[in-house]
């Protein structure tokens, strides 16, 4: 006999589910919400004929801007998609299908949005601002910062960079983006005044029919650094006569360096004295006298007053050598300081000493200025020297060079003072001359000195000129009776 058998084979979840595709990918515009059309992704299972239910859910992603649908793995926007959400304008994430079974099993799928519009798109610079300092000593070849685009429709390894502006003294690695300092490049505040530099950096993609370009500003800024020594004004006039009298404390003149360093900040010192006596004779260290402490300065402003009490006997002129140092240094710390020599001249005291009565002469400033037009005819006064007799107030008749006068200049005895030549000012080299001049007393006894500085001044004495001959004149109207030419050379 025969019987029937009727097996019934149960199926058993043994399949995965799997994605139609092994990647999905959109590109939507700018600020978009939805997609347009809508974008599933999508996934079978092999397992009961195919009709497995299957849920959806996102398991990795590089931001919350997009939801997928449990049921219908349906990608949605929560929000306005934007590039600048993500690092390369793009947003990827992982979709994973999963069955019911027992056990359950599932598969994983790579999304990708990419924020633009279809077609050939710019690139975009990602980290701005870019904004940096660096200091004004970096060497050259030195990397200054790095920028760095993304493509949204190609590949970021062929962007290649430029720079627009700023090439003098930065340059660019096309393929990575890294500035550097160029080996030319000047970057001292102190020499350029300029403290900052945009420079303007260009990304170009490899899109065809035309490659597009995208633009970045880059701010360097340049941190001074102290490494300049301070400097004494070459304008300056450190010269100065003092009565013997003058009291202790009274100051006598004020030394200013400047230095460009910002954070600079200056020590004044006394490194060095000398002196002589009134017959011109060195002192030696062994002198009685201690004219080395005869003046103190202050290390903060530079004031110079008197220390000890003066004696043109013993020292008639004392030169200081006053330094300004940096304390703030931090290159060459050794050398960075400047030096200046300051000169006092000890008056002797006498208030019987004639007093001179021009200028602005007195016994603690006995300086006399004048200033000389060009172009004067020989033997034109351009001083007479006045003074008085103390004790009397006669007028002083005599009058002696006390150094050698300039060539151009003669002094009479009267104290009129002469011109010997005739001045240029536009061929002189020193328009400033000197020399210096006694008041001497009719008994011949006593005597003030003063110095008398010349300038030769400018005056308006050149026309203009045409730089070449003319060599051809036309008329070219006629108002009134003047007539309007022009001249061709």
């Amino acid at each position: 006999s025969t019987v029937n058998i009727l097996i019934h084979l149960a199926d058993v979840n043994d399949n995965a589910p799997v994605f139609e595709l092994s990647e999905y990918r959109r590109t939507v515009r700018e600020g978009a919400t939805t997609f347009q059309p809508q974008f599933f992704v999508g996934a079978v299972d092999a397992d009961q004929e195919g009709r497995t239910p299957l849920t959806y859910r996102i398991v990795s992603t590089n931001s919350d801007v997009l939801t997928v649908d449990p049921q219908t793995g349906e990608v949605r926007m929560v929000m306005s998609v934007s590039s600048s959400h993500t690092s390369r304008g793009q947003y990827e994430l992982t979709v994973r299908a999963s069955d019911n079974g027992i056990p359950p099993l599932h598969g994983d799928v790579p999304v990708f949005v990419r924020v633009g519009v279809p077609g050939n798109q710019r690139p975009v610079f990602r980290g701005v601002p870019y904004n940096v300092t660096i200091p004004e000593n970096t060497d050259p070849d030195s990397p200054v910062v790095t920028v760095r685009a993304t493509d949204p429709d190609g590949p970021d390894s062929l962007v290649e960079y430029r720079i627009a502006t700023g090439a003098d003294n930065f340059y660019i690695n096309n393929s990575n983006g890294v500035i550097s300092i160029s080996r030319a490049a000047i970057l001292d505040p102190d020499v350029t005044e300029v403290r900052q530099y945009d420079v303007v950096v260009l990304a170009v993609d490899s899109g065809t029919p035309l490659r597009e370009t995208a633009q970045a500003t880059v701010t360097v800024n340049i941190a001074d650094i102290n490494n300049k020594p301070p400097r004494f004004s070459l304008e300056d006039n450190y010269v100065r006569h003092i009565s013997e009298r003058t009291p202790l404390g009274e100051k006598v003149l004020t030394v200013q360096a400047t230095d460009p360093d910002l954070d600079a900040q200056l020590e004044y010192t006394i490194a060095g004295v000398r002196a002589v006596d009134k017959t011109g004779v060195a002192l030696r260290d062994s002198n009685i006298y201690d004219y080395k402490h005869a003046f103190r300065i202050n290390s903060t402003t530079g004031v110079i007053s008197v220390n000890s009490t003066l004696d043109h006997q013993a020292a008639a002129v004392i030169i200081l050598r006053v330094r300004a140092q940096d304390t703030k240094a931090v290159e060459n710390v050794e050398l960075q300081y400047s030096e200046v020599e300051v000169t006092l001249y000890i008056q002797a005291y006498n208030e019987l000493n004639p007093r001179f009565t021009v200028g602005a002469w007195s016994p603690t400033d006995p300086t006399i200025r004048v200033a000389v037009a060009e172009e004067q005819p020989v033997g034109s006064t351009v001083l007479q020297l006045t003074a008085v007799d103390s004790p009397t107030d006669n007028t002083i008749s005599h009058f002696t060079a006390v150094t050698p006068l300039p060539t151009g200049f003669a002094l009479q005895s009267s104290g009129l003072v002469e011109l010997t030549k005739v001045f240029d000012f536009e061929n002189l080299d020193n328009k400033t001359f000197s020399f210096r001049v006694h008041a001497v007393s009719d008994d011949r006894l006593r005597k003030s000195e003063a110095l008398v500085l010349f300038t030769i001044k400018d005056i308006n004495d050149h026309g203009p000129q045409f730089p070449q001959q003319v060599s051809e004149a036309s008329q070219l109207t006629e108002r009134g009776r003047h007539l309007l030419w022009e001249l061709r050379s």
